[in-house]
């Protein structure tokens, strides 16, 4: 799902041209406008998909209950990174179209919990959990030696990266809701 979808409807398409494609390809029609594409889908095709999207939000939810640090391997995640981002999306906008406030809220949380879920490098994954655990208690430091004071220094660099790369993720899929919901005055 792209971030400008408006940009991948072409003038000439009617709405009329769209539920026929919805008919025809519902996941090409999301795939190339986004969200929106529910708009366009009848009944049957729209309801199939929001229950999918609830399931996969539903098994993020979980996951996201039990793992709450502030930054997460992206392996935890119970479905690919764009399967979960898609159902939220669909969810929020079913959500704000509906006027059902409490339920955005709800799915805009779990969009920003998404973010916290990132790839991690398969040797940065020791040092990002003990900078979290010399977060969780400094004392640790304290009582540490200069090689293990080194390696907390580099812990907490390393860290500091993974916590870079949630931010822009975070502005990354704020910038994609304003996109969406701008449209509709939201």
């Amino acid at each position: 799902m792209t971030a400008r979808a408006a940009s991948s409807v072409k003038r000439s398409e009617s709405p009329e041209d769209l539920r026929r494609e919805a008919a025809r390809d519902p996941l090409g029609l999301m795939k190339r406008i986004g969200c929106r594409a529910i708009l366009f889908m009848k009944n049957e095709q729209r309801s199939i998909t929001l229950k999918w999207a609830f399931r996969v939000f539903c098994e993020f939810r979980e996951t996201f209950r039990v793992h709450g640090a502030p930054v997460e391997s992206s392996t935890f995640l119970p479905h690919p990174r764009k399967d979960i981002e898609a159902a939220l999306f669909i969810l929020l906008f079913q959500a704000v179209l509906a006027g059902e406030k409490e339920k955005a809220a709800v799915f805009r949380k779990a969009m920003r919990s998404l973010a916290r879920f990132t790839d991690i490098a398969e040797g940065d994954g020791d040092l990002v959990d003990l900078a979290l655990r010399v977060a969780a208690d400094p004392a640790v430091t304290e009582a540490a030696d200069e090689t293990k004071k080194d390696r907390i220094r580099a812990a907490v660099t390393t860290f500091g990266r993974y916590a870079d790369a949630v931010r822009g993720e975070e502005e990354r899929l704020s910038q994609k809701e304003r996109d969406l919901l701008g449209i509709y005055g939201q």
